[in-house]
């Protein structure tokens, strides 16, 4: 039996579940990663300033990184294996558009008087959200890197 058993397993081969390290992808991911910071930063930067932190003085950065999600899920749907990591983009991107909403919306009921602290941890809210994701592309990429390796 044992016998039988010895040839088995020198006749097994690796099973990847996702696919290989891909460069493009990972510089991508950081991109969009460096871009949201920025824009978290200077939401709340122009709320402790009190300048101009609507919807509309921010349009332009939500264009350029909802292109770069989209650029990144469109690299990922061209590699073999990658659905994983197309679904945690499509997370991404449904975090960064309900971002998008709330801050059209003001971020919170304009009606009610808020502290400087409890706008920024309105923000700080959908913030959580977006740099959990963004962190699990990034180590998924690492891993990917590692294996590469």
């Amino acid at each position: 039996m044992i016998i039988l058993i010895i040839p088995l397993l020198f006749s097994c081969k690796e099973v990847m579940l996702i696919g290989a390290y891909n460069e493009n992808l990972d510089q991508s991911i950081q991109t969009v990663s460096k871009d949201v910071s920025t824009l978290f930063v200077s939401i709340e930067k122009n709320i402790q300033d009190d300048s101009d932190f609507s919807y509309t003085a921010f349009r332009d950065s939500y264009i350029k990184i909802e292109s770069e999600v989209s650029s990144c899920k469109t690299i990922a749907s061209g590699i073999p294996k990658y659905s994983i990591i197309i679904k945690q983009i499509d997370l991404l991107s449904n975090s960064i558009n309900q971002l998008e909403q709330d801050h059209r919306s003001g971020f919170f009921d304009s009606t009610k008087q808020l502290s400087l602290e409890q706008k920024i941890k309105t923000v700080e809210v959908d913030r959580s959200g977006i740099t959990d994701a963004i962190k699990n592309m990034l180590t998924l990429q690492e891993g990917l890197k590692r294996e590469k390796a």
